[in-house]
């Protein structure tokens, strides 16, 4: 399992959710791995969406399914399309 940087690597400052380190200013991008295999078979898989209005920042955690990927490649080699299809919910967790 892979996770999320919470430390810059180059001086172990402490990331925003920006992801620039507060000490150097040194950018670091997120992980944003999906790993998908046998999609036929209906995994389930999460995905974080990061949602950005003005100053706050949102983080949607979304479980569900896969139910299509295609790509589409253009002559120019430069350009692409991806469309994804996924089926999925919000998990809410709920208070005692």
């Amino acid at each position: 399992m892979e996770h999320l940087l919470t430390n810059c690597p180059n001086c172990a400052g402490v990331l925003t959710s920006d992801g620039f380190c507060e000490y150097c200013n040194t950018k670091v991008r997120y992980a944003n791995v999906l790993e998908l295999s046998d999609m036929d078979r209906g995994e389930i898989v999460e995905i974080l969406i990061k949602m950005r209005d003005k100053d706050r920042v949102s983080v949607l955690p979304v479980k569900g399914f896969i139910t299509s990927i295609e790509m589409k490649m253009y002559p120019s080699g430069y350009s692409q399309e991806i469309n994804i299809n996924f089926d999925g919910w919000v998990e809410r967790k709920c208070k005692e």
